[in-house]
């Protein structure tokens, strides 16, 4: 039996253009999708849940790759099409992730930035790779992939859902893997990953098992860390522009604060993989 949890939290955008969508009707058998919106092209939350109705509606139909590309595929032609019946031929992109399980294998595709993690006893593995500007960067060898968190380019994709291709842009998985029982999967968007690394992701992981402990206790922290970050950012670019003195002394504040909620996050860590 597949235990799971999910969440889907706005931050401190304007609009929660991510999209989620669960399908584990016939046991035992599960999809989980994830796809997030392009927020600066503008209808971004229609292009993500049209992603992912496409992935619920093709995930009884076809079994392993055969499924995940038929469903990508899917997808990029009904956000094609949404684009031109809106006219917004410009507008409406996503990135979407699709993990599918059937008797104890993993199949997974992706598109974009949005991630797939899995935990097992043997640590944390990224199962895959970023389409985009700094992962680009990685592969040549001019930065770290530890590095891509904070690129001035982690926001330029390379491959999305919403642009026509002359053939299929996405990646599948090569081969599926076995699921051993313990195993967990961690589907999610640059909202997320942006603010918290792969180590504390596993050590929360060993301390809370159960999906739903373990998807709160990281969202509590990711929460806190992304509201301190943007005070910060707010009143940085106040100090910087305006020469606001006051606003200065909140972003320094706000720094300690940052550093203050990392020490902690460092601390239940190292505690939690005691």
């Amino acid at each position: 039996m597949l235990d799971y949890s999910a969440c889907c939290c706005q931050g401190g955008r304007p609009y929660n253009e991510d999209s989620i969508g669960i399908s584990d009707s016939i046991d035992p058998v599960g999809t989980f999708a994830l796809a997030d919106g392009l927020g600066g092209h503008g209808m971004g939350d229609i292009a993500s849940s049209t992603a992912i109705k496409c992935a619920m509606e093709s995930s009884h139909l076809l079994r392993g790759n055969d499924f995940l590309a038929e469903c990508f595929i899917t997808a990029q032609e009904a956000i094609l099409s949404e684009q031109l019946r809106l006219h917004a031929k410009s507008k409406m992109k996503t990135t979407m992730v699709v993990l599918h399980i059937e008797h104890g294998r993993a199949y997974y595709a992706h598109i974009g930035d949005s991630r797939l993690y899995h935990f097992s006893r043997r640590g944390c593995k990224q199962l895959t790779m970023d389409h985009s500007v700094p992962q680009m960067l990685v592969a040549a060898g001019e930065i770290k992939p530890s590095e891509i968190r904070h690129h001035p380019d982690r926001n330029k994709l390379l491959r999305v859902l919403g642009v026509e291709w002359e053939s299929p842009r996405f990646t599948l998985c090569k081969k599926p893997m076995h699921v051993w029982p313990g195993d967990a999967f961690l589907l999610c968007s640059d909202g997320f990953w942006e603010y918290i690394e792969e180590c504390e992701m596993l050590d929360l992981y060993h301390e809370h098992r159960r999906p739903d402990a373990w998807l709160a206790a990281m969202k509590e922290i990711v929460e806190k860390i992304q509201k301190e970050y943007e005070e910060f950012a707010v009143n940085a670019e106040a100090q910087v522009e305006k020469g606001n003195k006051a606003a200065g002394a909140r972003a320094r504040k706000a720094a300690l604060a940052l550093m203050k909620d990392f020490k902690e996050f460092r601390k239940l860590s190292v505690e939690a993989g005691k």
